[in-house]
């Protein structure tokens, strides 16, 4: 069912759910199970939800809505409990181990020391993305192994041997401790058979769907619904239904190449950074003019990208308050670098490592000593340049004589606490609550201003409860620096949920902007690389083999892109893409392909127009004439 694309897409879905369950003033939406590509956007159809059965007072009874990640649970059950990310990576470090280290340096030439468990740990992190970009396609790494053999690639199957033996001992290390791998149970789904479904499915402006997920559907006795954001028939005459699949999702064949309405009008080229950062001021003072509130603007900026620090900074010199929706990462926070600062210290006993700790804003309840332990260190530092702070400490001159004795007081402290040794991870989960409990006792935390610093502690101890209930078959002993840096992994991929405010400008990234339903959207780093999104150089899957198993790709990647800015381009009332020629270095950037999804006579001047007052272009180029071009 298409929705049209001159208006956002939630809103009209939203619309729609409700017109097709409404009866005698009352919209059921129970039988009904709606599927949104992400989290933001399941939270944004419920809010709609409600305020469309308010508008037309109706008694609203509201569906499921779940994301995309979520659908395969609805098809299969599991007489052993899933495996949580924590205890996974927790298997596949175990399981790197359990493997002839001579064969998996086939693999990575430059493998950790045996006790280095943070190390192996980050390897696992890598091996657990693996797994589950080719288990959601159908794939084990035994599949890898066949296609490479096949010859219609270059034949990386010894690595991907090696792989497949490590992927078999972490299947049987989560076996042992009675537990299932969440991206194999929908795979033997399939194989055993797809539960019975109850109700109507709803995919709401879907654009990709793993073949996994959709054999599931598929199979599956559901009711299918897709409501996709675009016209029946397709502004250049095209019928949609070429342009879409008959699950709706978009064909890569048709949007790999049709043309995008990207006018001379919305796109701004400047040369660096910090001229994009400028270039979104200045757009929204002279075009805007105050005529949208903070709420009704969106600025899509990559949060790895060169222009966020200058764009919250200009920001803020323009007193435009900015509210990031990905949130603060927690490895910003003071809690998790106090404890990153803790097993730094533990680990090297270096005086940089000690002073570092002092320094903590925080730290003051570990050594009661407060500040004057930062002028101590100073001072002893001035007169002695220690390396190191273990074993005899030489007694310092003056005032810094009382440097060794604070250092003996920490170091009793550490003991008593229980910092010595070796134990069992889940064991120093314990003893690391401990720790923060001893800081942050005595804070309010019930205060509002508290709540960020609140909402930190609980992710930390949510993760170690996981890490302290983790099942003796993967449990292991390690140093107390090795288990704070085994919980600080899990966490530091976690972010703190920022604070609301009507008044902030939204900072989205790019994957989330096709729903969000802001009527102007600013758009940084219009560059390849970042828009159309491309994987270039992968050390285990590179795009010639994404192909050969027929997973996501540049290909399919570029046409989403294309899609999603050709939704965005239609529905917003203003828009401004803004693509910078260079890095903060000096470094040449290439333009977005989907700069030139235009006809073709008009590309001469576009390729010149990005050039144009570049002086790293092509020799002469900025100096032809337009008559020249054509």
């Amino acid at each position: 069912m298409f929705l049209g694309w001159d208006q956002p897409a939630l809103p009209v879905a939203a619309a729609h759910l409700i017109e097709h369950y409404v009866k005698g003033g009352v919209a059921d939406l129970r039988p009904a199970t709606v599927v949104l590509p992400g989290q933001r956007a399941r939270r944004r159809i419920m809010e709609l939800l409600l305020e469309k059965a308010e508008a037309r007072g109706t008694t609203l009874i509201p569906p499921e809505a779940i994301t995309v990640q979520d659908l395969p649970g609805l098809f299969h059950s599991n007489p052993r409990p899933l495996a949580e990310q924590v205890v996974s990576r927790r298997a596949w470090s175990r399981a790197l181990r359990g493997v002839d280290r001579d064969a998996v340096e086939k693999v990575f030439p430059n493998l950790p020391e045996s006790d280095s468990l943070a190390e192996w740990d980050e390897l696992a992190g890598l091996l657990a993305g693996l797994h589950r970009n080719l288990a959601g396609e159908g794939y084990r790494f035994t599949d890898v192994v066949k296609v490479c053999r096949s010859g219609v690639v270059f034949d990386d199957g010894d690595r991907w041997e090696v792989l497949a033996r490590i992927q078999g001992r972490y299947l049987e290390l989560l076996g042992q401790a009675g537990l299932t791998d969440p991206f194999v149970a929908p795979m033997a789904a399939l194989e055993s058979g797809v539960a019975s479904f109850a109700g109507d499915l709803w995919l709401v402006s879907i654009v990709e769907l793993p073949a996994v997920t959709l054999s599931l559907v598929e199979a599956s006795d559901a009711t299918v619904r897709t409501l996709v954001h675009a016209p029946v028939e397709l502004d250049d005459g095209t019928d949609a239904t070429t342009a879409f699949d008959t699950f709706g999702l978009p064909s890569t064949d048709y949007w790999e190449t049709t043309r995008i309405p990207v006018d001379d009008e919305i796109l701004k080229i400047v040369d660096r950074p910090v001229d994009q950062a400028e270039a979104v001021i200045a757009w929204m003072k002279t075009e805007l003019g105050g005529r949208y509130s903070a709420e009704e603007i969106v600025v899509v900026a990559h949060p790895k990208s060169e222009v966020m620090p200058y764009l919250e900074q200009r920001l803020g010199v323009s007193d435009v308050s900015a509210r990031y929706a990905a949130g603060i990462p927690l490895s910003r926070t003071g809690p998790v670098r106090l404890l990153q600062a803790v097993a730094d210290y533990l680990d090297t006993r270096s005086f940089q490592a000690l002073a570092a700790l002092l320094r903590h804003p925080d730290a003051g309840a570990l050594t009661d000593a407060g500040l004057e332990a930062v002028d101590l260190a100073d001072g002893y530092f001035k007169y002695h340049l220690p390396l190191k702070v273990r074993g005899k400490i030489p007694r310092g001159q003056r005032r810094a004589a009382l440097f060794p004795p604070l250092v003996r007081a920490i170091e009793q402290e550490w003991r008593a606490r229980g910092f010595g040794g070796r134990k069992p991870l889940s064991q120093w989960m314990r003893v690391v609550m401990d720790v923060l409990l001893k800081v942050y006792e005595d804070f309010e935390l019930e205060r509002p201003s508290y709540r960020p610093l609140l909402d930190t502690l609980e992710q930390i101890h949510s993760v170690a409860a996981a890490l302290a209930n983790m099942p003796t078959p993967l449990d292991e002993e390690c140093t107390g620096s090795a288990g704070i840096r085994a919980l600080l992994l899990e966490v530091g991929e976690n972010a703190l949920p920022p604070e609301p405010d009507r008044d902030a400008l939204e900072l989205l990234g790019w994957l989330d902007i096709a729903l969000d339903d802001a009527p102007v959207v600013v758009l940084t780093g219009f560059n390849e690389g970042l828009l159309p999104q491309s994987v270039r150089g992968h050390a285990f899957l590179p795009d010639t083999l994404r192909t050969c198993l027929a997973l996501p790709d540049n290909r399919r990647r570029m046409a989403r892109d294309a899609y999603r800015l050709t939704t965005v381009l239609h529905s917003k009332k203003s828009v401004c893409l803004i693509t910078g020629r260079h890095t903060t270095k000096g470094d040449p950037l290439l333009p977005s392909r989907l700069m030139f999804r235009i006809p073709e006579e008009e590309m001469p001047d576009r390729v010149r127009q990005f050039w144009e007052g570049d002086g790293g272009g092509p020799d002469g180029l900025k100096s032809v004439k337009k008559s020249q071009f054509t």
